[in-house]
C-alpha cells in the first residue's frame, strides 16, 4: 500500500488589496502547503492571470524552486501565465508572490485560480477574487441625543 503522499489541500491564494482602481497594483501570494508526508515529488503550480490585470515585470518570487512567466503562443490577449515548479522535500510551505496592475476602466470582478499538482494527488484549486473600479458609497451617520 502506498501511504507516502503529499497533502496540498491546505494551500491558499490571497489577493491584496481585494479592491483596486485602474492603474493600481494588486499583489498575489500563493502558499503551497504540505500537511502530508515530506517527499521529493515534483510539485507544479500554474496560474493564468485574468484579462484586466497585467503582470508587473520583475515581481515574481518564490521561496524555493523555480518560478517563471509565459505568454501563451498565438494568444490574441495580453494574458500571462505564472508557473512554479519544485520539490516540497521536508519544507511544510513554499510561497510564490507576484504583483499585477489593473489595466481596465470597467467595473469588474476578476476571478482567477491557481492550480497545484504533484502528479499523484488530486489537483488543488486556489481561487482569488479582486473587484476593480468599484463604486464607493459613503453613509452619513447622524447622532441625536435622546
Amino acid at each position: 500500500e502506498y501511504t507516502d503522499v503529499l497533502d496540498l489541500s491546505e494551500s491558499v491564494k490571497v489577493a491584496s488589496p481585494v479592491s483596486a482602481k485602474a492603474g493600481e497594483e494588486v499583489t498575489y501570494t500563493i502558499r503551497i502547503v504540505n500537511t502530508g508526508t515530506p517527499l521529493s515529488a515534483t510539485v507544479v503550480l500554474t496560474d493564468t492571470l485574468p484579462l484586466g490585470l497585467d503582470y508587473v515585470s520583475g515581481t515574481l518570487t518564490a521561496t524555493h524552486g523555480t518560478a517563471w512567466l509565459t505568454h501563451p503562443t498565438g494568444s490574441t490577449t495580453s494574458t500571462s501565465v505564472i508557473h512554479w515548479q519544485g520539490s516540497m522535500g521536508d519544507l511544510p510551505q513554499i510561497t510564490v508572490r507576484y504583483v499585477t496592475r489593473v489595466a481596465v476602466s470597467d467595473t469588474l470582478a476578476l476571478w482567477n485560480e491557481a492550480e497545484i499538482a504533484d502528479g499523484h494527488s488530486p489537483v488543488v484549486h486556489c481561487p482569488a477574487l479582486v473587484i476593480v473600479n468599484s463604486w464607493s458609497a459613503w453613509l452619513l451617520l447622524v447622532l441625536r441625543e435622546w
